[in-house]
């Protein structure tokens, strides 16, 4: 009875070892990403003025970058959307997402490429979610790559792209005397983007460029009634802006190889919306 007494105590150690061990390692590199946003954060700040200044007639983001940036992997770079005021955020009913415009900051962790609301800042993880996370064994392996995978990303980190949006025009469907869509008016924005080394905060170019959603065509039917309307409306309105702001970081992407650029190439195209 005693060895098997302490034997399920070896077991629970090993146990409580386990979780805490793998518990600690999310912990880390949350802590670690944190610590970046908010680095990434005080230097879109800095700049925030100056890039909404950039001359509006001066070179293309793209052409202005071309050949200073040192390419890397898919965390080479990321974007902070700076906060833009009242007046300048576009109005469209219904459309909460379109909140993604206001402060944001981009990176990519595997296929998709993610928008991190800044303003307010996603509430920092806890120990108790760290731990939350580490409670199964059946989940350590695939946690302890989640961990490492995100400290690879944040340690790549070498550029922020710096961009202030103005002109925005949000995507609206096109509706036909049915009540239905096909189709819809892309809309667009203006962008100004400055690149700055990270973490020194150094310009390497800067320029502008235009926000765009490709498809031209609306995936789907239906809108006959007004609630249906207004969804879709709400749908499109988010998928806009969702592209908008991924437009900057698509003219960049080469910094980033293939796996960044057809993550911003996915965010332009949207062909799920």
């Amino acid at each position: 009875m005693k060895k098997i007494l302490l034997g399920l105590l070896v077991l629970l150690v090993l146990y409580a070892a386990g979780v805490g061990y793998v518990g600690s390692r999310l912990k880390g590199a949350w802590a670690a990403r944190e610590r970046q946003n908010a680095q990434v954060a005080a230097l879109g700040e800095k700049v925030a003025v100056e890039v909404s200044a950039i001359d509006a007639t001066g070179a293309t983001l793209k052409d202005a970058c071309k050949g200073k940036l040192t390419a890397g992997s898919r965390g080479t770079i990321l974007e902070y959307v700076v906060k833009l005021s009242e007046g300048d955020r576009p109005a469209l009913d219904g459309a909460p997402r379109l909140d993604g415009l206001i402060c944001r900051m981009t990176w990519v962790e595997t296929a998709y490429l993610e928008q991190e609301p800044m303003d307010p800042p996603r509430p920092s993880y806890g120990w108790d979610v760290a731990l939350g996370h580490a409670v199964s064994p059946d989940d350590w392996s695939r946690e302890l790559e989640k961990a490492s995978r995100w400290q690879g990303i944040t340690g790549a980190l070498r550029y922020v792209a710096v961009t202030h949006f103005s002109e925005l025009r949000p995507a609206t469907p096109t509706f036909d005397l049915s009540g239905e869509s096909k189709t819809f008016q892309p809309g667009g924005s203006r962008y100004r983007t400055r690149v700055v080394a990270f973490p020194s905060g150094a310009t390497v170019c800067e320029g502008t460029g235009e926000g765009r959603l490709k498809q031209k065509e609306v995936i789907g039917h239906g809108g006959s009634t007004e609630d249906a309307r207004s969804a879709m409306v709400r749908k499109l309105g988010g998928t806009w802006a969702e592209a908008t702001v991924a437009s900057p970081l698509d003219d960049l992407c080469d910094v980033g190889g293939k796996e960044l650029c057809s993550a911003t190439d996915l965010e332009i195209d949207a062909p799920d919306w």
